[in-house]
């Protein structure tokens, strides 16, 4: 143990990383204890002064609160909500509050949960200053530990990324919307997608993946024909992300058919700066891209999408589903890596590296994701965290894939023990992927 906080201290991007857990979860356990969470509910010129908590104990307000009016804005066409606003007066002060757009007042913050047919909205009351300073507190350490513990020149990662000869790719989540989109009558998003160019990404990678295998003997020829494919593919799967960023009117990460084609345009992404570690990997990351490109494909095609519902119509959408999905598109290399240093001894090793050098940004990616999910959820529904199935699988393969890159740990040094670890650590992805889809989950979408 005392050689454990001896490394600790020695490396305070590595310190830090750990305290920001330490404070994370002090920050929890203030919420827990001294939060005081309740609703409202106001009907048009009548003064509240107070809320009820979930006990029905009421707490006084902060001021005295009267609703104006409620309303229901909806996309061109009248047919599909587009946010639900509820314009206030707050000690006679106008004020607005809505989905994604919080009213604070004195430490108490106050957010758009419902409203009722009689002209009466009602607010979740979140009174918790303690809690959320020190959560955010260990969200903003975590955020520069993880980056400084990869970027360090003395750090493991970018020994690893030496070794390899890789080039260090930093994948920013996009945030930028694009013009509205033409809708119908019925407020859905008109497509032209008469003619799907879809089925073009898997053909090309299970094509480019057999050329891979057949690669290994040496031939230049089936190289360059792999390449080639692999390219096609990447650049029909950037097209058809394009096109439906432009026919939508945001970026298409709003649904599993959607993620997924993003999680698959950044694996194609990923193997080519891998490629040079050898065409049998690239062969099966090729493979494994291709099963998840049918995958998508068999869900089916859409003529005209619909537009996003009120909560999922902001930018946090594209930040935190981004963040997620491009660090599941790295676990899934090293599920790719596994394979290979399992069927190939000799390249055990090596593959070991490989993966390693890719699951220390997929595990701060993981955890900004869940971080950027948090704050999310905490400015849509006046809380941070709420144990929903998706949120709790999704820090259950944090936690399985932060195992790995903690060195001391002795039984996963030898490579074919890590790989098979990593082989089975996929099952958490999946599991957090597709399952929650199983669940009552607020992630169902």
């Amino acid at each position: 143990m005392r050689g454990i906080w001896g490394r600790l201290w020695r490396n305070p991007a590595v310190l830090t990383l750990h305290l920001s857990f330490v404070v994370i979860m002090a920050g929890a356990l203030c919420t827990w204890i001294l939060q005081e969470r309740g609703a409202v509910r106001l009907w048009p010129g009548e003064a509240v002064t107070e809320f009820w908590l979930a006990d029905g104990k009421p707490l006084p307000l902060p001021v005295v609160m009267e609703l104006d009016s409620f309303r229901v804005e909806y996309y061109p066409g009248g047919g599909m909500p587009r946010d639900y606003v509820s314009y206030l007066k707050a000690d006679g002060r106008p004020c607005v509050v809505s989905m994604n757009r919080i009213l604070e007042i004195q430490g108490y913050r106050f957010c758009q949960s419902g409203y009722d047919y009689d002209g009466s909205t009602i607010l979740t009351v979140n009174h918790d200053p303690w809690g959320i300073a020190l959560v955010y507190g260990g969200f903003a350490m975590f955020a520069v530990s993880g980056l400084w513990v990869m970027l360090s020149r003395q750090g493991r990662w970018r020994s690893l990324m030496r070794s390899l000869s890789l080039v260090i790719l930093i994948l920013f989540p996009g945030d930028v919307f694009a013009a509205g989109a033409p809708v119908d009558e019925a407020g859905r998003i008109l497509s032209l997608c008469a003619v799907s160019f879809t089925v073009l990404i898997p053909v090309m990678l299970f094509a480019g993946a057999a050329l891979a295998f057949l690669a290994v003997s040496g031939r230049r020829m089936l190289r360059r024909g792999s390449d080639l494919a692999l390219c096609v593919a990447a650049t029909v799967s950037a097209a058809c992300f394009l096109m439906q960023w432009i026919l939508s009117g945001h970026l298409p990460l709003s649904n599993t058919y959607e993620t997924l084609f993003f999680a698959i345009l950044i694996l194609e992404i990923l193997v080519m700066f891998v490629s040079r570690q050898g065409f049998l990997l690239r062969g099966i990351a090729m493979t494994f891209a291709g099963a998840l490109a049918m995958m998508a494909w068999m869900m089916g095609e859409r003529g005209g999408e619909t537009p996003l519902m009120p909560v999922l119509n902001t930018p946090w959408l594209a930040i935190h589903v981004s963040l997620v999905m491009t660090a599941y598109a790295l676990l899934g290399l090293t599920f790719v890596t596994a394979v290979a240093g399992l069927v190939s001894p000799a390249s055990a090793e090596r593959m070991r590296r490989v993966s390693l050098s890719a699951l220390y940004p997929a595990e701060w990616l993981l955890g900004m994701g869940i971080i950027t999910g948090a704050v999310w959820a905490n400015i849509s529904w006046g809380r941070y965290w709420s144990w929903d199935p998706k949120e709790t699988l999704a820090l259950v393969t944090f936690l399985i894939y932060a195992f790995p890159l903690h060195s001391n740990v002795s039984f996963l040094r030898a490579p074919r023990r890590y790989h098979v670890y990593m082989l089975l650590a996929i099952l958490s992805v999946a599991t957090t992927y597709f399952g929650v889809n199983l669940f009552r989950s607020l992630h169902a979408y």
